[in-house]
């Protein structure tokens, strides 16, 4: 956790040495990873973590969702919607469980990997937030060269066609699928271990809101005490997306020296005051978070926070709620990045 300023977070990580060596044994892994899972498919969930360049391409290749029939930009669409009329269909379409698998088939082997930044999001806000904000405080060409791969739930973990109801999950895929998607769901704490950084996309106007704020979502604040316990960074983005006045469509493009870029022609991020992700850290509330699913609760993050509290599931849940409140209040300064400070 940072106290105020992105150069103490590049001088902490020095001089632990983490990135150092993480960074080492990362290309060790990749170069494994390669020879021996050819097959993306078959990689472990912490190698299914995509390069930057992959998630701003995707966001370029669709710049609307046709949502039943409706085309939306694909900036101000929920990433619930993106998933499920977007990257299931061409999942399903391209025969692969998970897009991962179809980012490498069509954009190069080189763009999948093992993770170096957690992202943590709600389905419920805006997937423009995702690539906007991770291209603002992660320097592009960086990231190509070391190389830093981002774990995005959407991307890594095998989606499936599914509704729910009153928390309720009901398939409507193989049992192969379904096994998959429950294995991919208990291995996260795993890709947490092997991440660098979380680094959490909160939309400014979701705060206080169960489905949109992360500090009110039992996933990530799962997520937020892991990495916390495990002592590796957290950070935080917290802005809103909204469509400047008299233009049409989400524009995208590459800059003049081949990087990835946003031309922020008819969408603009709109950064928050500090405080406001400080004022409402007493409300963290882990027991009381929202999950869409709640089988997720029972089988995955319940029995996790049990661990984390030697056993004992109320103990694990007033840590939870302990760490993530006093990690927040240490980030009040993060919020005050300039574009692309925080670079690797």
């Amino acid at each position: 956790v940072s106290s105020s300023s992105s150069s103490f977070i590049w001088q902490f990580e020095k001089e632990s040495g983490r990135w150092k060596n993480f960074n080492r044994g990362m290309n060790l892994a990749i170069e494994t990873a390669n020879e021996k899972y050819q097959d993306v498919k078959h990689l472990p969930i912490y190698a299914r973590a995509v390069s930057l360049d992959a998630i701003v391409r995707f966001t370029q290749e669709h710049p609307f969702i046709d949502v039943d029939g409706e085309l939306k930009p694909i900036m101000t669409c929920s990433t619930e919607e993106v998933v499920k009329y977007a990257i299931l269909p061409e999942c399903r379409k391209a025969g692969k469980m998970r897009y991962c698998e179809v980012i490498s088939q069509n954009y190069g082997r080189s763009h999948v990997g093992n993770v170096t930044v957690f992202v943590s999001h709600a389905w419920a806000n805006a997937w423009g937030l995702i690539p906007m904000m991770l291209l603002h405080s992660f320097h592009p060409k960086r990231c190509a060269e070391l190389p830093v791969f981002f774990f995005l739930d959407v991307f890594a973990v095998c989606q499936t066609q599914h509704s729910v109801t009153r928390g309720e999950l009901s398939y409507q895929d193989s049992e192969e699928y379904k096994t998959a998607n429950l294995e991919d769901l208990c291995n996260f704490d795993i890709t947490l271990r092997n991440a660098v950084r979380t680094f959490g996309v909160m939309d400014s106007t979701g705060v206080g809101v169960s489905d949109r704020d992360l500090c009110q979502r039992a996933w990530c604040l799962f997520e937020f005490a892991t990495t916390l316990t495990l002592g590796n960074v957290l950070s935080f983005r917290l802005a809103q997306i909204r469509q400047k006045k008299g233009q049409g469509k989400a524009i995208l493009r590459r800059s003049a020296k081949d990087q990835p870029a946003l031309l922020f022609g008819d969408v603009e991020l709109v950064y928050a005051k500090p405080n406001k992700l400080k004022k409402h850290s007493s409300l963290v509330d882990v027991k009381n978070a929202s999950c869409r699913v709640t089988s997720d609760l029972i089988s995955v993050i319940y029995p996790r926070v049990q661990m984390l509290g030697g056993g004992d599931l109320k103990t694990g849940l007033q840590l939870v709620n302990d760490m993530v409140q006093k990690g927040l209040d240490l980030l009040e300064g993060i919020l005050e990045w300039k574009d692309n400070e925080v670079s690797y």
